[in-house]
């Protein structure tokens, strides 16, 4: 009989086993949902990622590159927001600008002061300007942002200004990239103290740094500290044989001193990588003077701002 207590047992076993399945199906979406949404999808962010790589390579920060590539194990809103705040540390701004654009889904914190500074750093002046007082309208202390500020202001060669802005934003948290750009401005400024303060503290963190070795060695140069300068020019050369600034210091510096032999040495190498270069026609013209422990004109890695001694 359909209702005989077989039978209605039979009915209640399949009816938990069909509800049992169903909370197994249930739970199961859940926590497939919540994979996905944890787990963010990847992004084709790889070719502004490689320049980006590259760059922070050349410049031998050893430890942001271990950082960064332990980050971007996976191409994810993660990976986007380490490499942008790398590339601006390396002045990387159209690359950092392109990773944005290839990753325009991401969020995170620090975006629109990011943008702002990574603007102004690929030379869009007044765009980088309005985006900046936008950030720095809601959240005067976003370090992005101030730095945008103070880049801006050291291309135009208002050190003071300058100075002021990246000040602001190395208390507010900014990077490397704030602190070399401090140290140049006060390096211009003549507080070569300051500026070697601001170069100790990037090679505190990155002893490999190629940009902060080369500026150390001119605050050095201009100190008249011709070892360390020499040792760091030296360090830099043996890292990029064709940097060709340090070159020119090196024989600056060696002829100084009356050290005419390494002078000529390092002259004939810059001559070989850069024949017919207006620094080698400045160089020569240098070193057919007496030699002088000051006065000497010393140049920077990157081309000078308007406004530069």
């Amino acid at each position: 009989m359909g209702n005989d207590p077989a039978t209605r047992r039979s009915r209640v076993f399949a009816n938990d086993e069909l509800r049992f399945g169903l909370l197994l199906v249930v739970v199961g979406a859940a926590l497939i949902a919540v994979l996905l949404i944890r787990r963010q999808p990847e992004l084709r962010v790889e070719r502004p990622l490689r320049g980006i790589e590259q760059k922070v390579d050349d410049r031998q920060r050893r430890h942001q590159a271990q950082k960064l590539r332990a980050a971007c194990k996976r191409k994810d809103c993660e990976c986007v927001e380490s490499a942008a705040r790398a590339g601006l540390d390396v002045d990387a701004g159209s690359e950092v600008l392109q990773l944005l654009t290839a990753a325009k889904n991401c969020r995170f914190p620090a975006l629109a002061g990011v943008r702002a500074e990574a603007t102004a750093r690929a030379g869009n002046t007044a765009e980088g300007q309005r985006l900046a007082s936008e950030v720095l309208a809601k959240n005067d202390r976003n370090a992005h942002a101030l730095t945008a500020l103070g880049l801006i202001a050291y291309q135009g060669g208002a050190w003071p200004a300058a100075i002021q802005s990246l000040d602001r934003a190395m208390k507010a948290g900014a990077g490397d990239g704030a602190q070399a750009l401090l140290g140049l401005a006060r390096y211009y400024q003549n507080d070569l103290p300051g500026a070697r303060t601001a170069f100790q503290a990037i090679l505190a963190s990155e002893p490999e740094d190629l940009e902060a070795k080369y500026n150390l060695g001119l605050v050095a140069q201009k100190q008249d500290r011709y070892g360390e300068a020499r040792k760091l020019y030296l360090a830099v050369l043996r890292a990029q044989p064709g940097h060709l600034q340090a070159r020119y210091n090196m024989a600056i510096l060696a002829h100084s001193i009356g050290a005419e032999p390494e002078a000529q040495h390092h002259a004939a190498l810059l001559e070989k990588a850069a024949p017919g270069s207006p620094m080698l026609t400045t160089l020569r013209e240098a070193l057919a003077k007496p030699p002088a422990r000051r006065g000497q004109v010393l140049t920077l890695g990157g081309t000078a701002p308007s406004g530069a001694p």
